[in-house]
């Protein structure tokens, strides 16, 4: 039935119209009847290959599959049948696709919602996360506008927490509390320059920077070359952790020189 279709159903027909009282109509009239079982067994069958497909939301697999029975070998009741099953697949896909879309966007505002939740709380840190992940997304303008100001605030943030601990070095005796409060103060500061390097007040930062720095070898000038002795060598140690940490390399990779590949022939 899949490359005839009805037609041995239909030339039985033709042949019993043309000869109804030949010797061997009840043979034909047999043929007839297995062929027409089994022509409807396989259109079915198609059919509910098709519907099977929708199913799993593959929805032009089943369109291009209702496009390769040749018209030729259905009669025009099972034609509608089709193009019927067609117009529904169409309307299916496109309801499917809204449904998908407006999925997506809801997630996406919910995440963005999350996002100015935790800004609003003063999780900078989190909220820029949420930004970040919403980039390759339909909110990627909006999520680039937000970094750039929740960057900002948390840098301001940052910066009047260093001010705090500056103002209570000023008003500290003790030289050793004086000096762990400078390089706190310090090291909040040289923070927002790597977390936030390119926010509007970083050259105010730098100079705040400088500031305590001065202030550090005023105390004590082996303060400040001491600390980023320590930096230096952190800074090496992560270097050495991220290389070790790299994926090794895969020896069929690595290009082994003629004369070595002579010796091993």
């Amino acid at each position: 039935p899949k490359q005839d279709g009805y037609k041995i159903v239909w030339q039985a027909d033709d042949f019993l119209g043309n000869y109804p009282y030949t010797a061997v109509s009840s043979n034909v009239d047999v043929i007839k009847s297995d062929s027409l079982t089994r022509a409807n067994q396989w259109f079915d069958d198609f059919v509910a290959g098709v519907d099977s497909l929708a199913a799993e939301n593959k929805y032009e697999e089943g369109l291009e599959l209702l496009e390769t029975i040749p018209e030729d070998i259905i009669d025009e009741e099972k034609k509608q049948t089709l193009k019927a099953k067609t117009d529904e697949l169409i309307l299916e896909e496109a309801v499917n696709r809204e449904t998908e879309k407006l999925a997506k966007m809801q997630e996406l505002q919910r995440q963005w919602n999350s996002g100015i939740l935790l800004m609003e709380a003063g999780d900078y840190e989190n909220a820029i996360g949420v930004f970040i992940g919403l980039l390759d997304s339909e909110y990627s303008a909006k999520a680039s506008e937000k970094i750039e100001e929740v960057s900002l605030m948390a840098a301001k943030a940052d910066r009047r927490k260093a001010a705090n601990i500056f103002s209570r070095f000023t008003k500290t005796a003790d030289v050793e509390s004086k000096k762990a409060l400078l390089i706190e103060c310090r090291k909040i500061l040289r923070d927002i320059l790597v977390k936030y390097p390119d926010v509007d007040i970083a050259d105010k930062v730098v100079g705040n920077i400088k500031r305590v720095e001065n202030e550090m070898n005023m105390i004590d000038p082996t303060l400040l070359p001491s600390i980023q002795k320590l930096e230096a060598e952190e800074k090496e140690v992560k270097a050495e952790f991220d290389s070790m940490a790299a994926p090794a390399q895969d020896p069929f990779d690595v290009v082994v020189p003629v004369q070595e590949q002579s010796l091993q022939d």
